[in-house]
């Protein structure tokens, strides 16, 4: 008989878990430890930018099946504010924000530029057909 752990619950093979993340882990991305159901960590990867919520998944960590292989372990990332927090702390965060509002910023202007790059050859290969066509 399987018996109830609090940590997860059992869909088919897979087991489903929720995992508290620091808002700059999310934010910048990391790797945490993850408790798997025979206690021992596993690593998993928050990719960059991961939201409240984010469901990741850990293949063959699961509940073990009859054949030998294991079901998934799925994690609900989710993201923990710390309410009281100290003067050097709010520092760094105000620090680490700017820096990634920064480094966000320049990525979509980057992005932006390259979009506005491709529709301008694409508009200037739309005026070159018209012009072919129209001599033939």
């Amino acid at each position: 008989m399987i018996q109830p752990d609090e940590r997860f619950r059992l869909e088919g093979n897979d087991l489903y878990t929720i995992v508290p993340v620091s808002p700059w882990e999310a934010a910048l991305g990391a790797k945490i430890p993850v408790e798997t159901m025979n206690g021992s960590p596993s690593t998993l990867t928050v990719p960059r930018g991961s939201q409240n919520g984010r469901r990741l998944r850990l293949r063959g960590k699961g509940m073990p099946k009859k054949q030998g292989s294991a079901g998934d372990l799925i994690v609900d990332l989710d993201i923990h504010v710390q309410k009281n927090i100290i003067q050097q702390e709010r520092t760094t965060l105000c620090r680490t924000g700017s820096s990634v509002a920064l480094q966000t910023a320049f990525s979509l202007q980057a992005a932006w530029r390259k979009n506005m790059s491709n529709q301008f050859e694409i508009m200037l290969l739309r005026a070159d057909r018209q012009r072919l066509a129209a001599l033939h």
